[in-house]
């Protein structure tokens, strides 16, 4: 009775609590090992009843598509009436107090599984204990459930886990390349193009290419996204990029920002353009997810009619200064700004609206505005233009710099004039700032005087600093209907991008376009 009074006497079984609190602070501190200890770990793994609860919230949150974090984990747990039970945030923002190393989280994921795999064990051995004592089985029939639940045991220690594509295909393509001309080596499948690209099937490997439901949208290369900062960006250029923060719906249908996983180039399919009855487009493969009253449905299963999920708008704003004062002058350009001439112009019969953009013009500094004829019934019209004032001190400022340089250099005003290509009389006119070297002499002089710069704003005839910065941002030369809001108000703080939106509130239409 010996052997019996040890079974039945109660006794811790085997855990580690430091490595089960190590494994849920390391998937709190670095969420994206969430998917590799998903494939080692199931809920079952985890001794302490508080851990079980705490790694199935995290689980729910990676199947809703919801980064886990400090936050959203406690608005998990308190949506299933369990943040109290596993001993609220004070317990949750003390996980990673007695982690040891982040970077050996694989190492307590092992040890969690193996004290669980040992419990299962115990378990096990008492159950058929239990059924070869009570006598309800036959030996044989007691051997083959013995039997059963301990090789069960042998292959779930065996570590499996997600290969990354790539390993699999590059090792699956060296396979290929030193398979012998067109032989064919292995079983054949009765399909010919695919036995002459294998040369049958080999070696009895299952190698399954799957993901998860709702971890990937296709879209078309072409489709364009709003970053975290504001940036506006497509698909390909994502792709390229391999790292953005995106837009995403949480479980409770609330938009907040992510990290994809992985980008993948999914080859080329066919794809569909959807239009909604206010105009809205996007370009999709079949089996894209939409939002419908229904659930989520991919777009093979919709039709004409149906009602599916638009965000009304999405604030993101970003920190990128572009300045109030520039914010409110492109607004104004926008709205009733003409820029297909070799200046802007700003056309409004209203005063005061025309005196803040006077004022705007002169805070950008270097250009004043000039209002041409308005007699009669002619809207007013200013024309943005440069300021005399600018313009001759800046030559000032040259003719100094110019004077400072052949000093330094030593070198004749009349050598320095035979070097650049022109006449002694022009170095006498810009040392006396009259005028200032024209962009090929500012150009061959800066190879006789190194690091000597002519400022655009010391030529009459060189586009305003208004213009120059227009041009920048591409809009110089469109039309009316050709305008857009281009990127930098995107990426601009609220308060500024909203200057931009009241001062171009007169705009019939603007469209985002991409240079």
């Amino acid at each position: 009775m010996a052997v019996l009074e040890s079974l039945q006497t109660p006794r811790t079984l085997p855990h580690s609590d430091e490595s089960e609190r190590a494994v849920l602070a390391g998937i709190l501190l670095e969420p994206q090992v969430l998917a590799t200890v998903a494939s080692r770990l199931v809920e079952s793994d985890f001794y302490f009843e508080r851990h079980q609860r705490i790694y199935r919230a995290m689980i729910d949150l990676q199947t809703a598509g919801t980064e886990v974090d400090l936050r959203t984990l406690q608005a998990r747990l308190e949506q299933q009436a369990q943040f109290d039970a596993v001993g609220g945030l004070a317990y949750l923002a003390g996980l990673d107090v007695d982690l040891p190393d982040l970077g050996r989280i694989d190492a307590y994921v092992e040890i969690v599984k193996e004290r669980s795999l040992r419990r299962r064990l115990i378990q096990a051995c008492s159950d058929v204990t239990r059924s070869a004592l009570d006598g309800g089985l036959e030996a044989n029939e007691a051997l083959g459930k013995a039997e059963q639940a301990i090789l069960g045991l042998g292959e779930e220690a065996v570590a499996r886990g997600f290969v990354a594509l790539g390993r699999v295909l590059d090792r699956t393509m060296e396979d290929l390349e030193e398979r012998p001309g067109s032989a064919l080596i292995g079983i054949p499948t009765g399909f010919t193009d695919l036995d002459r690209m294998t040369h049958g099937l080999n070696k009895g490997n299952l190698i399954i290419i799957a993901g998860r439901p709702g971890m990937g949208k296709c879209l078309s290369a072409d489709a364009e996204l709003v970053e975290a900062d504001g940036t506006v960006r497509t698909i390909a250029e994502i792709v390229e990029r391999q790292t953005a923060r995106l837009a995403t719906l949480n479980g409770e249908q609330q938009f907040e920002w992510t990290s994809p996983s992985a980008f993948v180039d999914d080859g080329v399919k066919p794809v569909f353009e959807v239009t909604t009855r206010l105009g809205r487009r996007i370009k999709v493969t079949a089996s894209h997810p939409f939002l419908t009253l229904g659930g989520w449905k991919p777009l093979r299963e919709l039709a004409v009619g149906d009602a599916i999920g638009v965000p009304r708008q999405l604030d993101v704003f970003g920190a990128e200064a572009l300045g109030a004062d520039r914010a409110r002058l492109l607004g104004y350009l926008l709205g009733d700004g003409g820029l297909t001439a070799n200046a802007p112009r700003f056309t409004n019969a209203n005063a005061a609206i025309r005196d803040d953009f006077t004022d705007a013009v002169v805070r950008f500094g270097g250009v004043r505005v000039s209002m041409a004829d308005s007699s009669g019934t002619r809207t007013p019209t200013l024309t943005v233009v440069a300021d005399e004032a600018v313009t001759a001190a800046e030559r000032v400022r040259f003719a100094g710099s110019l004077q400072a340089a052949l000093a330094a250099s030593g070198m004749a005003a009349r050598s320095v004039a035979a070097a650049v290509g022109v006449s002694a009389a022009s170095i006498t006119g810009w040392r006396h700032a009259r005028y200032v070297p024209s962009i090929a002499g500012a150009t061959a002089l800066a190879e006789v005087l190194p690091n000597l710069v002519v400022p655009d704003e010391a030529r009459h005839n060189a586009p305003n600093a208004v213009t120059r910065w227009l041009s920048d941002l591409g809009l110089m030369g469109c039309g009316a209907y050709e305008k857009f809001v281009p990127d930098p108000v995107f990426r601009a703080p609220e308060t500024e991008a909203s200057v931009a939106a009241v001062a171009a509130s007169g705009v019939v239409m603007l469209r985002r376009k991409r240079r």
